[in-house]
C-alpha cells in the first residue's frame, strides 16, 4: 500500500476501487460544506428565535397576571436577544425572514411600553400619583406608534396569531389612552374636586334606578381621593316634620312634580331622595346639585349614581367579604337581599341606612388589596356597569361629559330620531315591592300600506308577596317615551294621557295592583312610517333599557298588513336594545 502513490497503471482495479469512494473530496464539491454550516447557523437561528417567542409568551402572561415588572424585563430581554443576536444576522439576509424578526421586534417593544405602562399605572392608582399617570400615557401612545409600523401582510402564522393577541388587547389600551384626560380631570389634577354619589335601591324602583336612600361623597384633592364615608339621606333631607326644605310657604320651598304628591305629606317640599323624577340622568344629576346646594350649601363637580347589582358584580371579583360590624358575609348572591332586610327590617340605635355604609366599606377595602392581574376583571365590570346602567355618571366639565357619553355610562334619554321606545316605571308607595315584581314585554308592529305603522305594546307585571314592613299595594307611575310625532290610540291597564318631556311624545299614568296579583297593561299607538325607515329604507327600533331593572325580556314581532308571518326576535333588556329590520 505505500506504493499506492506511485502505481501508474491506469487500469489497476485497486486505484479504480480508492477513486470510486473518495470522489467527493474534490474541489468541485467543496459547495457542499458552506450549506451545511448555513443550514447549521438557521438550524441554531431557528432554536434561539423559537426561545425568544416562548419569552415573549412568557411575558405576555405575566403581564396579563399582574406581574408587570417582571413582564417588562421579559420583553426588554426578548427585544435585546433579537437585537444583538450574531446568528439571527445570517436570517436577516433573506427578506422573508427579515420581516418576521422586524415584526417580533415590534411586539417585543410593544409589550415593554405596555408592560411599563401598567407598572406606571399601579404606582399611580395605588400612590395617587398624578405625575405617573401622564408617563402612562406617553407609554400607551409609544405602544400606538409601534403597533403602526407592523406590516399587515406577509407574517408568518405564529407572529401572526400573536400580533392578533396583542390588537385584542390593544383596543382596551386605546381606550385607557382615551379615558386618560377624564381620570386626570375627575381625580382633580392641580386642584381639589368633589362629587356626589347617589346610592339607589332598585327594590324601590325610581326613573334612574331606585330610591336614593343614601349619599357619599367621592373628593379628590391633586388626584389623592379622601376616604369615603356614606351618609344617611336623612342627614340631609331632615327627618319628618323636620325638613329642610319646609313646606309650601318656606323660603326654600320646591313644589314637586304632580305624581311625587303621592308619597309626600301635603305641603311638602320636593328634595333630594324623590329628585330623581327624570329617567334622563344628566336632568337627575343637574337636579341633585341643585338640591345638595339648596339643603346644605354644597357644590359638587358631577354626580355618580350606583346601585346593589354593582356591588355585586364587584363581589364575583373579590369573592365573599365580611362586614365587620354585623358579621353578615356578603356574596354576589346575596348581596342585594341582605341589604334590603337589614336595611329595611333595623332595629336599633344606629341610622338605618347604616349597614350600606358598613357593606361599602368593606367591599372598597377588598378592591384596594386586590392584585394587580385582577384590575382588567375589574375594568371589564365597570364596563358592563355602564351599558346595564348599574353605574351612570355626569360632569359639570363638557369635556369629561362627552367622554362618559363615548362609554356609553351617561345615562341619558335621546330624543328619538327614527322608531323607538323606553318604559319607565316608577314606584310611588314606599315599599320595596320591585325586588319581587317581574316584568316581561312584547310589542307587535304592524306594518302596511298607510301612513302610519300600529303598534300594540304589552306589559306584564309578575306578583309580589305580602311581607310586613316590606311590601304594600303597588302604586307605580308608569311612562312610555316614544318619537315625537307618535300617537295614542288606547290603553288598558292604566289610566294614560299623552304629554311631551325630553324632545319626546310621552304616554303616561297609573297602574296600581295588590300582592298575589298579576296585572297586564297594553298599549296600543301609530308612528308614521317614514318615522322607522332609515336613509337605507330598513326599519329601525331602538329599545331603552330603564336602570335598576336586570334583564327583563322583551318579544319584538314586525308583520306587513298582507299577512306574511314577519319577524320576530326574543332577547332581554340587559341593556339598550337597536333593531334593525329588511
Amino acid at each position: 500500500m505505500l506504493a499506492l502513490p506511485f502505481r501508474h497503471a491506469r487500469h489497476d482495479p485497486e486505484t479504480r476501487r480508492l477513486r470510486r469512494v473518495r470522489p467527493w473530496w474534490r474541489p468541485r464539491h467543496w459547495w457542499w460544506l458552506p450549506l451545511i454550516g448555513a443550514l447549521g447557523v438557521v438550524a441554531i437561528s431557528s432554536i434561539q428565535l423559537g426561545m425568544t417567542g416562548s419569552q415573549l409568551v412568557g411575558a405576555r402572561d405575566d403581564l396579563l397576571s399582574g406581574r408587570f415588572a417582571v413582564a417588562e424585563n421579559e420583553f426588554s430581554q426578548a427585544r435585546d436577544g433579537l437585537h444583538n443576536n450574531p446568528l439571527l444576522d445570517v436570517l436577516r439576509v433573506l427578506p422573508p425572514a427579515r420581516r418576521q424578526l422586524e415584526a417580533l421586534g415590534i411586539l417585543a417593544d410593544m409589550g415593554t411600553h405596555a408592560a411599563r405602562a401598567a407598572r406606571m399605572g399601579e404606582a399611580a392608582i395605588r400612590g395617587q400619583d398624578m405625575a405617573q399617570l401622564s408617563q402612562v400615557g406617553q407609554e400607551l401612545r409609544r405602544l400606538s406608534a409601534d403597533r403602526s409600523q407592523i406590516p399587515p401582510s406577509g407574517l408568518a402564522p405564529p407572529i401572526r396569531q400573536a400580533v392578533a393577541l396583542f390588537d385584542a388587547r390593544y383596543d382596551q389600551a386605546k381606550n385607557v389612552l382615551t379615558m386618560l384626560p377624564l381620570v386626570s380631570r375627575v381625580l382633580g389634577n392641580g386642584g381639589t374636586d368633589s362629587y356626589l354619589v347617589l346610592q339607589q335601591d332598585p327594590a324601590e324602583l325610581r326613573a334612574t334606578g331606585g330610591f336614593i336612600g343614601s349619599v357619599a361623597f367621592l373628593d379628590f384633592d391633586h388626584g389623592k381621593m379622601r376616604p369615603v364615608e356614606p351618609i344617611d339621606i336623612e342627614a340631609l333631607d331632615g327627618r319628618h316634620l323636620h325638613r329642610v326644605l319646609g313646606v309650601a310657604g318656606d323660603p326654600k320651598y320646591v313644589a314637586p312634580p304632580a305624581p311625587l304628591t303621592r308619597v309626600l305629606d301635603p305641603g311638602d317640599s320636593w328634595e333630594l331622595r324623590d329628585e330623581n323624577f327624570s329617567p334622563d340622568f344628566p336632568t337627575t344629576a343637574r337636579q341633585a346639585e341643585f338640591f345638595l346646594a339648596r339643603e346644605t350649601g354644597r357644590r359638587v363637580e358631577g354626580v355618580i349614581a350606583v346601585d346593589p347589582y354593582l356591588v355585586a358584580d364587584l363581589l364575583s371579583i373579590t369573592g365573599p367579604v365580611t362586614v365587620p360590624q354585623t358579621g353578615d358575609v356578603l356574596t354576589s348572591q346575596n348581596v342585594f337581599e341582605t341589604t334590603l332586610r337589614r336595611v329595611e327590617l333595623h332595629r336599633g340605635p344606629t341610622p338605618r341606612k347604616s349597614f350600606l355604609s358598613e357593606a361599602t366599606t368593606a367591599v372598597l377595602d377588598r378592591l384596594k388589596k386586590m392584585p394587580a392581574g385582577s384590575w382588567l376583571k375589574l375594568a371589564n365590570v365597570l364596563q358592563r356597569a355602564c351599558s346595564s346602567k348599574d353605574i351612570q355618571a355626569y360632569f359639570d366639565d363638557p369635556a369629561a361629559e362627552a367622554l362618559v357619553s363615548r362609554f356609553s355610562c351617561g345615562g341619558q334619554v335621546p330624543v328619538f330620531r327614527q322608531d323607538g321606545l323606553m318604559v319607565v316605571d316608577t314606584n310611588l308607595n314606599s315599599n320595596k315591592d320591585d325586588f319581587w315584581i317581574t316584568r316581561s314585554f312584547s310589542l307587535d308592529i304592524q306594518r302596511g300600506s298607510g301612513d302610519a305603522a300600529r303598534h300594540t305594546l304589552r306589559i306584564s307585571y309578575g306578583p309580589f308577596p305580602e311581607l310586613e314592613q316590606l311590601t304594600t299595594p303597588y302604586f307605580d307611575w308608569l311612562r312610555l317615551y316614544l318619537p315625537s310625532d307618535a300617537r295614542l290610540v288606547s290603553a288598558s291597564g292604566i289610566s294614560a294621557h299623552q304629554g311631551a318631556e325630553l324632545g319626546d311624545s310621552v304616554v303616561q299614568g297609573w297602574v296600581q295592583f295588590a300582592s298575589g296579583e298579576r296585572k297586564e297593561v297594553t298599549i296600543v299607538y301609530d308612528v308614521p312610517q317614514v318615522r322607522m325607515l332609515g336613509a337605507d329604507r330598513r326599519m329601525s327600533l331602538t329599545w331603552l333599557k330603564q336602570a335598576g331593572r336586570i334583564a327583563d325580556p322583551i318579544v319584538l314581532r314586525v308583520a306587513q298588513a298582507s299577512g306574511d308571518q314577519g319577524t320576530t326576535i326574543r332577547t332581554d333588556l340587559r341593556q339598550d336594545r337597536v333593531f334593525v329590520i329588511d
